[in-house]
């Protein structure tokens, strides 16, 4: 009989349940039902109101200059044989010769490369061939710091790597047939960047420490710390509401928390229950302080599934919100969208399941159509702290939006700019291909189809070396004539 009672309680509990749920489904204020509280949101709104009215799009600002990029012929050889091409080279051997002296020497003779700086280490200089489709991409190293801005067309471009013995030696060359010229980025490309800039400040930093918390919870030792928690705990129930406890008991533990916070800032959180302690920081002293704790620790992933990042981010967006701290609220946020966070794994199955939560923004006035290419695009003369997006996350975080066909019009008319560098038009292409894909994962197949096919014809202006493995990319996305 006691199992049947409790069996018809739970479906009675179920039923509410579910009329709750399905009520408050029914709403149709954007406010609710988001990541922060909606008396946030409201306040947050308000000040991102105030932000866009004060952007002026007519003011100019920064000079950015398309990134150095070409067309080269990629080699790569293995093994004894590799230390003797890299001689041959060195002495001006042609490509031919090479071929005809070494037949193992892998040879593709398209690939399109951009230049990146690289600060550490001894080598300055980063030749990246760039993905397209499933062709793989490479790293080249140089030491010469002069080849960024060189034009290096009908050089050779050598990492060779000395193995502990022969067989181990390793060659990776590029014989750089053309370097493209350098335009700076349209006007279009440079409201963008500037909102990105404007809206989310360059000049600060979320943490405040390197040092990495890579658990949630530790507790090494009983400390003063885990006694404080264990105390502020009653019947189990926690967080504590104030008027549960006595004028003495808060005033001792206020009294206790401000003399720890103190020395915490200074020495570091290290060695007790971070999470708990902050969240009593937050109740009895001030969200400024809790804020403070929360940006002098960094959390990192143990496993693919372990949602410390996010929550320690999405904590640390929802303090900056209630605070007004607007400097790292959109960068803070912008993070959860992009998943920026360090796992010691991290499997692609979990990754779906991660929210992006970019209809909070929007939900907020953010204006997309800029924040979007603005995040994306890539050029020398970037403010140093601006926020770069993941292109697969901001695709996926644009499918889910309400406006999202108009942020997506602003896409294909900076694709379709000839005066837009190739590499950067390529980016915005990978972007577009993750956006249809979440499309069709939202069952919007059509329009999505419709955006892919017009996508091809944006681009037919490429390179054939570039165009022929894009296509091909694009049209495993497209819906093959009869599938429904």
């Amino acid at each position: 009989m006691l199992w049947i009672k409790t069996k018809t309680m739970k479906i009675y509990l179920s039923l509410i349940l579910s009329l709750l749920f399905f009520g408050a489904c029914g709403q149709t204020n954007p406010l609710q039902h988001t990541l922060y509280p909606e008396e946030i949101m409201l306040k947050l709104k308000k000040e991102i109101g105030l932000k866009n009215k004060k952007f002026n799009p007519e003011k100019r600002g920064g000079l950015y200059r398309a990134r150095p990029q070409g067309n080269a012929v990629y080699v790569k050889i293995e093994g004894v044989n590799a230390a003797k091409v890299n001689e041959l080279i060195a002495k001006n051997s042609s490509l031919p010769e090479l071929k005809r002296l070494y037949p193992d020497l892998k040879v593709t003779p398209d690939v399109f490369f951009i230049k990146g700086r690289r600060e550490e280490g001894t080598k300055k200089v980063v030749f990246q061939t760039i993905r397209i489709a499933d062709d793989g991409h490479t790293e080249i190293l140089s030491p010469n710091a002069t080849d960024y801005d060189q034009d290096l067309s009908g050089k050779w471009v050598v990492d060779y790597y000395k193995g502990p013995r022969p067989e181990a030696d390793v060659l990776l060359a590029l014989l750089i047939r053309e370097e493209f010229k350098r335009f700076e980025l349209p006007e279009k490309a440079r409201l963008a960047i500037e909102y990105t800039d404007y809206m989310i400040d360059t000049n600060t930093y979320i943490y405040k420490s390197d040092k990495i918390t890579r658990a949630r919870f530790y507790n090494l030792k009983p400390s003063r710390i885990d006694t404080l928690i264990r105390k502020a705990k009653a019947d189990g129930i926690y967080p504590v509401k104030e008027k549960e406890r006595s004028i003495a008991q808060k005033r001792d533990l206020e009294e206790f928390l401000t003399k720890t916070t103190e020395v915490i800032l200074k020495e570091g959180p290290w060695g007790f229950e971070m999470d708990q302690f902050e969240n009593h920081v937050e109740l009895y002293l001030s969200k400024e302080k809790a804020l403070e704790l929360k940006r002098r620790r960094r959390v990192m992933g143990s496993c693919s599934m372990d949602n410390g990042p996010i929550i320690h981010a999405t904590n640390i967006a929802r303090l900056a919100g209630e605070t007004c701290c607007m400097e790292i609220f959109l960068r803070s946020h912008l993070d959860i969208l992009n998943d920026n966070f360090e796992r010691m794994i991290d499997a692609s199955y979990a990754q779906p399941g991660r929210k992006t939560y970019g209809k909070e923004l929007e939900a907020l006035g953010v204006d997309f159509r800029y924040l979007v290419p603005g995040i994306l695009l890539r050029a020398d003369h970037f403010a140093v702290n601006h926020y770069y997006g993941e292109l697969n996350r901001t695709g996926r975080a644009m499918a889910e939006l309400d406006s999202k066909a108009a942020v997506y019009r602003t896409i294909e008319t900076l694709i379709a700019d000839r005066k837009l560098d190739l590499y950067n038009r390529l980016c915005l292409v990978f972007f577009a291909e993750a956006y249809n894909y979440n499309l069709k994962k939202l069952s919007l197949t059509t329009e999505a189809d419709a955006n892919l096919k017009r996508l091809k014809v944006l681009t037919a202006d490429f390179p054939v070396y570039v165009n022929a493995p894009l296509h091909k990319s694009i049209d495993g996305i497209i819906t093959p004539s009869g599938d429904f």
